[in-house]
């Protein structure tokens, strides 16, 4: 029997060992996945691990299989398909067979949601499809994740909404909004608040009633 001087619980199938300050992964049967022991590891995410060797990080298949020969300095793990990665500064994605998904490398960007995913490059942010593509000519101060197919986007202080498409549902801007649920949002509009479709469609609601939600409270005061 194989004693460790560490365990993490299995996620995807395996569990992360570590033993003599070195770390690995075993299956449910105890075996280890290869016989490259790494510096540091994460937890398999879609069927790939990040691993780090020597300063720089790369991912393993369930086979323990490299999907690349490249190296980065800082990696995400996949979510939707990609992993985001970063390399001299810049961060791009990389698909399941290692791949990059285009050769635009952004200042910064978040995780595929609902198949786009938030890029900042010059200090401003848009969506990219799951082609790379950037699906708007217009980019804004600050985005959220798409959600129920509709994005929050910010631009000098107030708030729209757009589809997939990169279009704006409507031609209004709100002073304070927040994300769909059930198919609406709330948002704020000359001192009142009003349920607003995703059609772009703008719905009375009871006066009496606050909506508030100390998260988005927080991220929209940030």
């Amino acid at each position: 029997d194989q004693w460790y001087d560490e365990v993490y619980d299995f996620r995807g199938g395996f569990a992360a060992v570590k033993s003599d300050e070195k770390w690995n992964f075993i299956n449910q049967k105890g075996q280890l996945i290869n016989n490259q022991w790494y510096d540091e590891v994460g937890s398999f995410y879609e069927g790939f691990a990040k691993v780090k060797l020597n300063g720089k990080w790369r991912f393993i298949n369930q086979k323990g299989q490299l999907i690349n020969n490249q190296c980065y300095d800082v990696v995400g793990d996949f979510h939707e398909g990609f992993a985001a990665v970063k390399s001299g500064g810049q961060w791009n994605f990389i698909n399941q067979k290692g791949q990059l998904i285009k050769d635009q490398w952004y200042d910064w960007l978040y995780d595929f949601h609902e198949g786009f995913a938030a890029v900042k490059l010059k200090r401003q942010w848009n969506f990219i499809n799951q082609e790379g593509q950037i699906i708007s000519d217009q980019w804004y101060d600050w985005v959220e994740d798409f959600r129920e197919g509709v994005a929050r986007v910010k631009s000098d202080e107030e708030w729209r909404f757009i589809n997939q498409k990169g279009q704006p549902i409507n031609n209004q801007w709100y002073y304070k909004a927040y994300d769909f649920s059930g198919g609406f949002a709330k948002v704020e509009l000359d001192g009142k608040w009003y349920k607003l479709d995703t059609s772009g469609r703008l719905h009375n609601i009871n006066e009496n009633k606050k909506y508030i939600n100390m998260k988005q409270i927080i991220r929209l005061t940030e």
